[in-house]
């Protein structure tokens, strides 16, 4: 060290050489006396900030600003030269980076001496003052001080006081880092940093606070500002933009810290220097990093710094002094090859920080293997270095940024598991060293450089000039954002793959398949990377990023291989060529297109469709097998029909799948809940039942197997009125269970009353009488079971949670108190059911919580219908007050209900459990009425009909859920559990109550019936009734007595004679009824005659004054219209109590109710005979009687229910489950039993024989029966209009029922003695009949129909006219038309397109609709299940999908498994011939 050196080290006390040069990074305050070159830049920075207390510089990058900030304006502010409130100041320093809140709270709570910056956070996030608030009442800002304090006190009372500087450094980074972003606005956090910055500045400005602010940003960011409110206005009133130097500012950055420093620069090498700068981008951070290595080069400033230097740090080549280049030369030969051309290749001021980059990144492998083990693979620590340096950079734009990121983050992009984050730390380490800088946190002379920095340290180029000016790290960004921008490509074709169902349509071709499978090959840590590139939620933590990411990698990689396996021969001929492919494939491909061709062929077989369709089940997604996405009623028909065909299915070889496996019980066990079996089973009985039929070949034989599996299926499901260990209530699956059991409980009730109702007629595989018993002790097992499970639920503590569905506890309730012969002793839990007791009130608001609302179909009851329920226990337990007191609750409540939903459901308990007396029914019935939507008449009506009930239907037990999901959401908040509430009220009780608690009841209507005519009103009343024509009030309560008198009678002498039978005490309670008839009918016509006395010419309303209203006291409208039998008037239901009380017809409690009652045969022989013993028969009876029994030949009257179409078009869709009543149609046709004439006996005569003949087989089978029946089809002609249908009727009947015999050929005969349109509705009904039993012996006849009916409907082409469009086409004929083309192949090319014609031209959409099941089930009758399912749409909902197969499946079980009298019949022909429309659409 020379003499001028040891001076200056002397001067400042120093022992070792002090570098003034700070290289790429900013100025601190400590080296403010190195920051030369400013002075005027920073005063007026300084005056700004005093005046306007907010200051945004704003300059060029690498321009300076932040070394203004820190070196210039701090040491200035601190010094004294703002002036301000206080001596001190406190300076809060932060950068917005991706947490600008987060960063504010830190600074601030360093600056305010604030414990914590969570709570600073927290108020923060408050915005407006908050942080002058902060300042405020932090220590910095003391009160001011009491009077009288001397000098010496206020001192120590200010001793704390401070201003408070705020600096936000890169400003920028608010725009740059888009995890300040929402979409394309800043975010919340951003928002709230800048609105505090703009407010502390306003709120400062007006109350004088010493609070000021700095900002430093890129000039280029200034238009963005303008995202933030108010931010623009402010900067355009405190902007300060940092100029570029000018020379002598240049030359006092170059000499001054040099000189202040003591060490020594030539005036050449600072020329030199000036000459190199130039005017562009970066001159201050390059010069300053030349600077620091041309120190470096001078032996850490011990030399004077000269042009030597400057060439060996790569500034200059051959441009040195003589003196110099000696050497230099010297030097150049102790360099390594590779450096030197670093050095020399292209000397500049640029160069100098290029070559030391270069060296860098060259040496980097050398030194960590020289100071670390193990050693790195050659090129390890280059691979490094580029992908630490390529995503520490980003593009914004045009712009190319700085990106941060922590060392857990690179060492994830680099996904290596040799190189973990240590390893990675100290390859990075020459980056980061004192002398260089190029990454931050750097290394401080004292630091240690092997320590490794914790993983979540963030590492930062220092300087954005850094990435322009190494060239290297230029190509590298470059590179970078060329991968971001293919990614972005990339994942936009991914996406729309994906959006669009990754449908092949959207698959790469083979050039871009190319390029972006190399490109994904070569991105290593692909998903780690993807997630600080992709959109990948940038303000989500990590770990979400990193599975977004990841996702979407995964995405990208499927795509990838979709699009590989479209384009694997082109790949392939791109690879190997197209003849080596060819001469490779050919003679495989013919070896296996010919096994192909023998597959296809075999998998064309109709037991190998039929496999794959039922094989499907085990391999589907049994998710989309269950409820809603598949209906239970279509899972029951897939069960039932795939163990028909279990014998008949195809078995591949070691498919280890025996017949026994598609039994429906091992089945139905391999859907591993027995909840859904068991719902599934009970549907199953419901589609297989034909106990209701009137007459069946043979029992189905799969019914009984369903009801012995429930049972073993319930016993396996364990207890259902014990809680789980640990439990304090019922799991739902007990409850399903219990609702299950409830509904098998009715399954029985269901088969043993029908079986018993058919006891006296022979049924081939009826049950036997020992199964019949072990089937009603299961009942009441069951019956127990389910009783110990309603009392569990009400004595669970009123706190115990979840309660249970209030539908689905009522049901069962419900059910154990219709079909349980429990009485009062044994029911006494139900007394905790008591909505009045204040110990029980909280269990029932538990069981039925008051918020809920019960809907069920239009009706709607409050208190999830609670009170309803507590009013049939309140009967069970005989506790009339109490049930009462429910009515009255129910009638003061804002419901609407209809039908059984209101107190009408309460009736059968009330019979059942013997609680009307004389003394109460009137006022009991009255109090039923008064609860939902029915009148007095049809509640006293029904509680009479009830009295007749003999038999359920199926919505007794099958009470599923079949609410779409938008209705279970409008319905309310209360749960279901698995039971529709429009099923809840169904009569479940009345055709088991027994014949004792009848009895009762039928007295106690009987007594009750005079005050019941004196106070309510039985007739139509209108103003016509008023007492103008003084008729006295005593006449219409006579009129009642009588009516409800007769009514009584007609009812309870069929009661007598139907149910009880004992036909002496039905016969006086007829002729009771003919007496106050006879009564009734005068006391009407004396009225009328002395109204005609009084009045000249009495009105047409005056005529029809005493009538009834049909819809009230036979639950819906008369059956017979005004053309038949010429006395009711069904479209306003007003109709003559006469009538009414003479038909024999049953009430239409299938339109009201869920029974049967009994039939009324014995009133029918009554009515006969008392006309036949009559002097003067009654013509009009006469022909009532007749009209009724030929209504009955065309649309039995057990059928129940209200007729919706005409006679015609609903007789011709009956279900076959009704036969005609021949009793009645035999008592007409009785010679010499009623005055008649030759044509009444005639008719009467025809409908006898046609009945009859359609009952027999024999008679059916006779030969000659054709030869018999032509003739007697002329006699249709000329027949008054209540004969004519049904007679019409009987022939189509008799035609259709010859086809099902296999007579088509004489079926299409009687069919044409009919005329149209009856000929062809009864050829399509043969058609059908044919189809069914596969006849192939009247071929060309039914072809040929088929042909002509097609001509006839779709019209003769004639070149390119066409005929009129048809309107009409029948649905059931479309399925002949898809089975007959394959009996006689050569018809395939004729009758199919005829019938797509049919459908395609035809303007009513059902049949496009039905088309499809018409091929399912013609197809598959034909023994073609492949054509049908070919049929089937590529894409369906799971739902119709499973419907269609369930129609392959049914057909084929037909055509393989049938046989006469094997108890099918019933059930595939309800199935195989929806939707029964034999006429186009109803008429």
């Amino acid at each position: 060290m020379d003499a001028s050196t040891a001076a200056a080290s002397s001067l400042f006390g120093l022992d070792a050489p002090i570098c003034p040069y700070t290289g790429l990074r900013t100025f601190t305050e400590d080296e403010a006396i190195y920051f030369r070159g400013r002075e005027a830049h920073v005063a007026k920075c300084l005056d700004l900030l005093a005046e306007r207390r907010f200051v945004m510089i704003t300059g060029a990058s690498g321009d300076g600003k932040s070394s203004l900030v820190f070196a210039g304006l701090l040491p200035e502010v601190r010094a004294g030269f703002v002036r301000a409130r206080y001596g001190s100041w406190a300076v809060a320093t932060f950068r917005p980076e991706r947490s600008p809140l987060r960063n504010l709270s830190q600074a601030l709570a360093t600056a305010l001496r604030l414990p914590g910056h969570g709570a600073i956070e927290t108020e923060l996030e408050q915005g407006f003052s908050a942080l002058v608030q902060l300042y405020k009442t932090s220590a910095l800002c003391p009160a001011p001080p009491p009077p009288g304090l001397s000098p010496a006190e206020e001192r120590r009372h200010q001793r704390e006081a401070a201003n408070l500087l705020i600096v936000v450094d890169q400003f920028e980074e608010f725009f740059t880092n888009p995890e300040n972003y929402d979409g394309e606005t800043p975010n919340a956090a951003a928002q709230t940093v800048v609105n505090l910055l703009l407010e502390t500045t306003r709120l400062a400005r007006a109350e004088g606070l010493p609070i000021y602010i700095v900002c430093t940003m890129r000039s280029d960011f200034v238009g963005q500002c303008a995202e933030f409110r108010g931010l623009i206005e402010q900067i355009g009133a405190s902007q300060y933009f940092v100029p570029r130097l000018v020379r002598h500012e240049f030359v006092e950055v170059i000499r001054e810290p040099a000189l202040l420093s003591g060490n020594r620069i030539s005036e050449r090498l600072v020329q030199r220097l000036l000459y190199d700068i130039g005017h562009g981008q970066d001159q201050l951070p390059v010069l300053q990093h030349a600077l620091r290595r041309i120190w470096l080069a001078a032996d850490e400033g011990r030399e004077e710094m000269d042009l030597l230097h400057y060439a060996m740090v790569g500034g200059l080549s051959d441009e040195l002094p003589a003196e110099d280049q000696p050497r230099f030369a010297q030097w150049q030969t102790t360099l390594p090859p590779q450096q030197r051309d670093f050095l020399l290749a292209n000397p500049s001021l640029l160069n100098v920080l290029d070559a030391h980059a270069n060296q860098l990144y060259a040496e980097a492998n050398e030194l960590y293997n020289r100071d670390f083990s193990p050693p790195l693979s050659p090129g390890t620590a280059e691979r490094v270095i580029e992908q630490t340096f390529r995503v520490l950079t980003r593009t914004d734009g045009k712009r190319v940024v700085r990106n941060r990121l922590t060392g857990a983050q690179i060492t994830a992009i680099i996904d290596d598991e040799n190189l973990p984050w240590p390893v990675v730390c100290h390859i990075l380490r020459p980056f980061r060293a004192a002398g260089t800088t190029f990454l931050s946190p750097f290394l401080s002379e004292d630091d240690d450089d092997r320590a490794v920095l914790p993983p979540d340290a963030v590492l930062d180029l220092t300087h954005e000039s850094l990435i322009r000016n190494w060239q290297h790290l230029a190509r590298w960004a470059s590179a970078e954002a060329a991968d971001v921008r293919i990614a972005e490509n990339f994942r936009q074709q991914a996406g729309r793959w994906q959006a669009n169902d990754e449908s092949p349509g959207f698959l790469l071709p083979i050039g871009l398949y190319t390029f972006f499978a190399q490109w994904h090959a070569g991105k290593k840590g692909a998903a780690n990377w993807l997630a600080y590139y992709l959109e990948a939620s940038p303000t989500a933590d990590a770990t979400l990023r990193e599975e977004q990411a990841a996702a979407q990698n995964d995405v990208l990689t499927r795509y990838l291989r979709a699009s590989r396996r479209r384009l694997r021969v082109p790949l392939l001929v791109a690879h190997y060529g197209a003849w080596r492919l060819a001469a490779a494939v050919l003679l495989p491909a013919l070896l296996l297109a010919l096994v192909w061709l023998g597959v296809r062929h075999r998998r064309q077989q109709s037991d190998y469709v039929t496999y794959s369709i039922v094989n499907g089940y085990f391999d589907r997604d049994r998710e989309f097998q269950k409820p809603p996405f598949i209906a239970v009623r279509d899972m029951a028909a897939f069960f039932i029909n795939a163990d028909r065909l279990k014998n008949n299915l195809y078995r591949p070889w070691l498919s280890g799948r025996a017949a026994r496996d598609y039994a429906f019980p091992h089945m139905l066990d391999s859907l591993a809940n027995d909840t859904l079996a068991l719902d599934i089973e009970l549907s199953m009985y419901g589609g297989l039942s034909n106990v209701e039929y009137d007459t069946v070949a043979r029992e189905n034989p799969y019914i009984r197997p369903v009801l012995h599996d429930l049972e073993r299926r319930l016993a396996r499901a364990g207890s259902i009125a014990r809680p789980t260990v640990g439990a304090a209530t019922l799991s739902e699956p007990q409850r399903r269970v219990a609702v299950l059991t409830a509904r098998t409980i009715m399954a029985l009730t269901h088969y043993l009353i029908w079986d018993e109702r058919h006891s006296a007629r022979p049924v081939p595989g009826r049950m036997p009488l020992p199964e019949r018993q072990h089937f009603a002790a299961t009942k009441q097992q069951l019956l127990r079971n389910l009783r110990d499970y309603v009392q569990q639920e009400i004595q669970t503590p009123t706190t115990a949670l979840p309660a249970p569905s209030p539908v689905a506890f009522g049901f069962c309730l419900r059910v154990l108190l219709g079909q349980g012969t429990d009485g009062p002793a044994e029911l006494t839990f139900l007394t905790g059911l008591s909505p009045f007791d204040p110990g029980t009130v909280g269990q029932f608001n538990r069981l039925f919580p008051p918020t809920g609302t019960l809907y069920a179909r239009e009706s709607r009851t409050p208190h999830s219908g609670g009170y309803l329920t507590a009013a049939m226990a309140f009967a069970a337990l005989r506790q009339l007050p109490q049930l009462a007191q429910c009515l009255d609750t129910m009638r003061r409540q804002p419901l609407t209900l209809t039908d059984a939903n209101g107190g009408i459901a309460l009736v059968p308990y009330l019979v059942k459990y013997e609680l009307l007396t004389p003394a109460n029914t009137h006022q009991l019935l009255n109090a039923c009425a008064q609860v939902g939507g029915v009148t007095f008449n049809e509640l006293f009506a029904a509680t009479t009909y009830s009295l007749l009930s003999v038999a359920p239907v199926q919505q007794v037990f099958d009470v599923s859920q079949k609410a779409t999901i938008a209705n279970l959401n409008r319905a309310d908040a209360i749960r279901l559990g698995g039971v529709d509430p429009g099923y809840l009220n169904a009569d479940r009780v009345s055709f088991s109550v027994p014949a004792a608690s009848r009895d009762k009841a039928w007295g106690a209507l009987r007594e009750a019936s005079q005050a019941i005519a004196h106070q309510e009103s039985i007739f139509i009343e209108s103003e016509e009734h008023h007492l103008a024509d003084g008729v006295p009030e005593s006449f219409y309560k006579i009129r009642d007595e009588l009516f409800l008198s007769a009514f009584l009678s007609k009812m309870q002498g069929a009661y007598l004679a139907e149910i009880k039978h004992q036909p002496a005490a039905a016969q006086a309670s007829f002729e009771q009824f003919s007496r106050t008839l006879g009564q009734l009918q005068q006391h009407l016509a004396g009225q009328d005659a002395r109204s005609r006395r009084g009045r000249a010419a009495p009105n047409a309303k005056h005529k029809n004054l005493h009538q009834i209203n049909s819809f009230e006291w036979n639950l819906a409208p008369t059956q017979l219209s005004h053309q038949l039998s010429g006395t009711t008037v069904a479209s306003t239901g007003a109709q003559s109590p006469l009538v009414y009380l003479q038909l024999p017809i049953r009430p239409k409690t299938l339109a009201f109710e869920t029974y049967y009652t009994c039939s009324f045969d014995a009133f029918f022989r009554y009515e006969l005979q008392h006309e036949a013993r009559s002097a003067r028969p009654d013509r009009a009876v006469v022909q009532l009687l007749d009209s009724v029994a030929f209504v009955e030949a065309a649309l039995p009257d057990r059928y129940s229910n209200a007729r919706t179409n005409s006679l015609f078009s609903e007789a011709l869709s009956r279900s076959a489950q009704y036969r005609p009543n021949l009793a009645w149609i035999r008592a007409i046709a009785q010679p010499g039993l009623l005055p008649d004439n030759a044509r009444r006996r005639q008719r009467n005569a025809l409908l006898l024989r046609l009945s009859e003949t359609l009952q027999s087989h024999r008679a059916l089978t006779r030969p000659g029966l054709l030869d018999t029946l032509l003739p007697l089809t002329k006699r249709l002609r000329g027949q008054p209009a209540f004969s004519r249908i049904p007679l019409q009727v009987a022939f189509s009947d008799l035609a259709t029922a010859l086809a099902h015999e296999g007579q088509v050929a004489a079926a299409f005969a009687l069919a044409d003695a009919l005329g149209e349109p009856m000929t062809t509705i009864t050829k399509i009904r043969a058609s059908e009949q044919a189809m069914l039993t596969n006849n192939q012996r009247a071929q060309p006849l039914l072809d040929k129909f088929l042909h002509d009916y097609t001509l006839a409907t779709v019209g003769a082409y004639v070149g390119e006219k066409q005929k009129e469009r048809p309107r009409l086409v029948s649905g059931n004929l479309l399925s002949v038309f898809y089975w007959r083309p394959y009996a006689i192949d050569n018809q395939a090319e004729v009758l199919v397109p005829f019938a797509r014609r049919l459908v395609n031209l035809t303007t009513d959409e059902r049949n496009a609709a039905n088309d499809l099941y018409a091929k399912c089930i013609g197809y598959s009758l034909a023994d073609r299940c492949y054509a049908a399912k070919s049929q089937m749409p590529e894409f369906q909902a799971v739902g119709l999908e499973d419907l269609d197969y369930n129609y392959i499946l049914m057909g084929w079980a037909h055509l393989k498994t049938t046989t006469p009298g094997d108890g099918w019949r019933e059930y595939d022909e309800i199935e195989l011939t929806t939707p029964a429309d034999y006429n186009g659409s109803v008429n």
